[in-house]
């Protein structure tokens, strides 16, 4: 044996040897003093001398004698077992107790093999990670919702509206109101938790949640101090500063159907659709297209300005220089005191610059030409500029006669598109009816802004003014809830079945649309056309089914 070991076995022995003397005095038991010191001594004599001991002990080789017996039983357990929130058997091979109770009364609580578990009972709910037993009014702080598990476990009832949560006081959205904090201050309109209450015959008017009566006692027309209108005057006086009417006015309505009277009224209104020009007069509602041409059509019938004498109208800007407009064009004036070309005999040059079709000549005017469809599936005798086309059908949409239908949609962002049909009736009074759906990309996210996409439909003839058939843009054909100056020609609009690039898109229904207009004396040639328009980017489309003259065929 090595010489630790004989230096462990000799201090476990003293060790043992003073526990046995200390433990024998403890308990009271021990022989009188002189025999314990005769014990003592006896020891010490007996001990074996540890003085030649080696001083640091040598570790424990490989195959040396492990400690046993008495020296085994001085080994402490230090292993711990970690309890908290566990349950069942732990690491260090006992069991931890079997305490899983969480307080809390709406959970049975039990031990999941090594850990406590939790489960919500069926007479409470579990709300946002909190529990809360089946009642009315819980939680306390808000009488007007309860708990009930059989009905919604992970949420609150609430009380209807107007039902008792307290005096004075009413549920309204799940929240209990008091009517006093709810009307402090006010003698009507709605508070908090609903109406304040009506005023008074004697004071009528509530404004600002008080009760006033009208300070239009002297006033015969202009507003009261409360913005309230005292009423108007006649169309021929003046409401004067002290809002009193003034009759001494003589309007000034001669030749006029609309606009200032010169007395503070008006000589009429337009209907929908038109506006009022300077001189009074109702004409159809129409966009210029002005913007950075000194000269040139405005696109309203009217002109953008002429140019000075010898200079001529180039792209809608004066040059010096002239370059025939003989674009699209086989006949006619080319715009700078030329021709474009001749046509044969039996074809007229139409107001388009074309060799119009074969209604165009009265001579011969055939019956179909009182009614125009787009049976034959092509633009063969109309003049039309890129973006318009003939088609069977779009999406789901298709032509209600005919079998085809004239499709009209811009090339491009802000360009516009159009085709036109020159015809012949006799001298006299006519109308015109048309069939036609719009489509653009800018209802109704963009109903009232600039993005004024429209079409139009007039009708030309020699030593005529134009005449509008029909034109309308996007904000006089959206919903009128979408903006002030909507709805002005609004017919209905539905969810398309078909979506160009930019998404789906609405449209109007078929519509029919017409308008009376005269020939004059003649050879009784006119022209339509047909015209659509993108401001933007995001492209509209017009589909006409047909049109005719006279009621032909509508």
């Amino acid at each position: 044996m090595s010489s630790w070991n004989i230096g462990l076995t000799a201090v476990a022995f003293l060790a043992l040897i003073a526990a046995c003397s200390t433990r024998n005095e403890g308990n009271g038991k021990g022989s009188p003093d002189g025999a314990a010191d005769a014990d003592a001594a006896k020891n010490a004599e007996t001990a074996p001398d540890l003085s030649d001991a080696t001083t640091s002990p040598e570790p424990v080789e490989a195959g040396d004698t492990p400690l046993s017996g008495e020296a085994d039983s001085a080994r402490v357990n230090t292993c711990i077992p970690q309890c908290e929130g566990k349950c069942g058997p732990n690491e260090c091979g006992t069991t931890c107790p079997n305490d899983c109770d969480d307080n809390d009364p709406c959970t049975y609580d039990f031990c999941n093999y090594i850990f406590c578990d939790y489960a919500v009972t069926d007479s409470c709910c579990d709300i946002d990670g909190l529990h809360y037993p089946a009642g009315w009014g819980t939680p306390p702080s808000n009488p007007c919702r309860y708990c009930d598990p059989a009905i919604f476990r992970h949420m609150w009832i609430e009380l209807p509206d107007g039902a008792e949560c307290g005096p004075n006081q009413e549920c309204v959205d799940g929240e209990c109101c008091d009517w006093h904090d709810s009307c402090a201050g006010r003698e009507c309109g709605e508070g908090l938790c609903g109406s304040c209450g009506n005023c008074p015959i004697e004071a009528p008017l509530c404004i600002e949640f008080k009760c006033h009566a009208s300070a239009c006692d002297q006033r015969q027309c202009g507003s009261d101090d409360w913005g309230v209108t005292c009423g108007w005057c006649p169309g021929w006086s003046l409401c004067t500063e002290g809002d009193l009417c003034l009759t001494a006015c003589t309007q000034a309505c001669a030749g006029r159907e609309c606009g200032p009277d010169g007395c503070g009224g008006f000589c009429g209104e337009c209907e929908t659709g038109y506006e009022c020009t300077d001189d009074g007069k109702c004409v159809d509602k129409c966009i210029k297209s002005c913007s950075g041409n000194a000269c040139g059509q405005d696109g309203c019938g009217g002109s953008c300005g002429q140019c000075p004498a010898r200079q001529y109208c180039q792209a809608g800007l004066c040059s010096n220089t002239c370059a025939p407009g003989c674009i699209l064009r086989l006949c006619g004036d080319d715009g700078c005191g030329g021709s474009c070309g001749e046509c044969p005999d039996e074809l007229a040059c139409t107001i388009g610059g074309t060799c119009g079709s074969f209604c165009a000549q009265c001579s011969v005017h055939p019956l179909y030409c009182d009614r125009i469809t787009f049976a034959e599936g092509s633009l063969a005798q109309w003049t039309a500029t890129p973006g318009a086309t003939v088609v069977e059908h779009l999406g789901s949409y298709e032509a209600e006669t005919g079998g085809h239908m004239l499709q009209l949609r811009p090339p491009s962002g802000d360009t516009g598109v159009l085709a036109e049909f020159q015809d012949c009736l006799p001298p006299g009074n006519h109308t015109i009816d048309i069939r036609w759906r719009f489509f653009s990309a800018e209802f109704k996210e963009w109903c009232g802004s600039n993005y004024q996409d429209g079409f139009r439909v007039w009708l030309f003839s020699r030593g005529q003014d134009p005449v509008a058939v029909y034109s309308a843009t996007v904000d006089e054909l959206c919903p009128p809830e979408e903006c002030p100056e909507c709805g002005m020609k609004f017919v209905g609009l539905e969810f398309s079945t078909f979506v160009f690039d930019a998404g789906g898109i609405w449209g109007t229904p078929w519509v029919s649309s017409s308008a009376a207009f005269t020939l004059p004396p003649g050879d009784g040639q006119f022209t339509v056309q047909i015209a659509a328009w993108d401001v933007g980017s995001l492209l509209p489309l017009l589909l006409v089914d047909r049109f005719g003259f006279d009621g032909a065929g509508m």
